[in-house]
């Protein structure tokens, strides 16, 4: 097993649900709700266990509409499902 220092060295690619949530910055109740619309990409599993990729988390997040708060004063959560077709 990697010692301590060297497993601190590089960040996960496969993430738990809670961990994939805490990464984009949401809570796992946000995060299960994006996921049943759709918005959050399908996990992988690996040895039983589901695991959320890094790399398709950061491709969600870049995607995600930037907004200008002062002219716009809708939810985000509505402005991402706008954008991505699951509301019009």
């Amino acid at each position: 097993m990697p010692s301590k220092s060297t497993r601190q060295a590089f960040a996960p690619r496969g993430l738990r649900r809670a961990s994939a949530a805490h990464y984009i910055g949401v809570s796992a109740s946000k995060f299960d709700e994006a996921r049943k619309l759709g918005l959050v990409p399908s996990p992988k599993i690996f040895l039983g266990v589901t695991l959320y990729d890094r790399r398709d988390l950061d491709r969600l997040f870049d995607d995600l509409p930037e907004i200008d708060t002062a002219a716009n004063n809708n939810d985000e959560w509505e402005i991402a499902l706008r954008h991505n077709g699951v509301i019009a």
